[in-house]
């Protein structure tokens, strides 16, 4: 059992390292990544505050 959860966690690691990989080489927004099944950075939703003040008036 512990030798199949190393295994598991091992290729986590290798699947991770891939992802950051192809943000290195090929850019946080490119085809590639998206193609990992990763979101662009380009297609992400920014999340800010809203303007103090103007909710529920």
């Amino acid at each position: 059992m512990d030798a199949l959860i190393a295994a598991r966690r091992g290729m986590h690691g290798v699947i991770l390292g891939v992802k950051n990989e192809a943000k290195a080489y090929y850019g946080p927004s490119s085809d590639q990544v998206a193609a990992l099944g990763l979101k662009k950075k380009s297609e992400r939703n920014r999340s800010g505050r809203g303007k103090k003040g103007t909710e529920g008036v």
